[in-house]
């Protein structure tokens, strides 16, 4: 009886089509586990401390439970604070406190009541401002000190990005309607800015058209007036002196520039720290004095 032929499978035929099949297989193997064993590789040579607390940072990028971080019911005050996540610690981003109501509708100022509606406080009944409104995005707890102080005083412009893109989540959610037409960030005078080798309030902003992301909401799309006015005379710094010092010492130490990029605009000032408001007080008065608008303000902290 003749023998009855069995088919022969591809693979058999051809060792090579079968080990080709798992190819696709392997492939999104390693698109999962490669990252994750390059992250793990950079954490043990090259390790990253935490901007507050210089503990050793681990990769927190597949993590949750963060702050602004999805999945984590995280309200609209923290939305963009998982960019902080690269540069902050867990133990330190609990110290992150968002500016919320009820607060003073002019200066922002958070009030130490947690229940009641939004009103002017004392200081702002007794001196008006010349601003509309400022906000900020959140509280000066000694976390955000000790990022402010790392990137102004030690140079880690690195985390210009980070903070930037919690700045402007703050921004979306103060000014959620398209009612500013430019963004100017407070001037340093000349000879500041060639000691410290740049402007930390520009920083801030000149990145916003990378942060639209679901987390930091939509990018402002204004523009940034930069030189429209300048500081045309050094002050001593703020840090440590009384209101009525501060006042004294800002006093006419701004100039407009450029007239027609600012008169009959919407401005919003942008700095890192308000304290007093004495510096933003005065940049406002001179760009009213110069033709604009309205001036708001916009800083990254907000101190008590």
């Amino acid at each position: 009886m003749p023998l009855i032929p069995v088919p022969v499978s591809r693979k058999e035929k051809d060792p090579a089509a079968g080990a080709a099949a798992g190819v696709p297989a392997l492939h999104v193997a390693l698109q999962k586990v490669l990252p994750r064993f390059l992250r793990a590789l950079a954490d043990a040579l090259l390790p990253v401390r935490c901007a507050a607390c210089r503990a050793f940072l681990r990769s927190n990028r597949d993590e949750t439970g963060y702050p602004g971080s999805a999945g984590n019911g995280a309200g609209a005050a923290l939305a963009g604070t998982c960019f902080l996540t690269s540069v902050v610690c867990r133990h330190c981003l609990n110290g992150f406190v968002p500016v919320e109501s009820p607060l003073c509708t002019v200066c922002g100022m958070p009030f130490k009541s947690r229940e009641g509606d939004d009103h002017v406080c004392g200081e702002c009944l007794k001196g008006p401002r010349h601003f509309r409104r400022a906000r900020a995005a959140a509280v000066y707890t000694p976390m955000m000190m000790a990022l402010v102080h790392a990137f102004k005083y030690n140079g880690r412009i690195h985390l210009a990005h980070p903070l930037g893109v919690v700045l402007a989540a703050a921004y979306r959610r103060f000014w959620p309607e398209a009612d500013i037409d430019l963004i100017l960030p407070v001037p340093l005078h000349r000879g500041r800015f060639r000691q410290r080798g740049f402007n930390q309030a520009f920083l801030l902003v000149k990145d916003w058209a990378g942060t639209d992301t679901p987390s930091a909401g939509s990018a402002p799309t204004v523009a940034i007036a930069r030189e429209a006015m300048t500081r045309i005379r050094p002050t001593t710094p703020q840090t440590g002196l009384g209101r009525q010092d501060r006042l004294q010492n800002i006093k006419k130490a701004f100039r407009v520039e450029k007239k027609q990029v600012i008169e009959e605009r919407r401005v919003l000032l942008v700095d890192d720290v308000y304290t007093t408001g004495a510096t933003v007080d005065e940049c406002a008065k001179t760009l009213l004095n110069g033709g604009a608008a309205r001036v708001d303000v916009l800083t990254l902290v907000r101190a008590l």
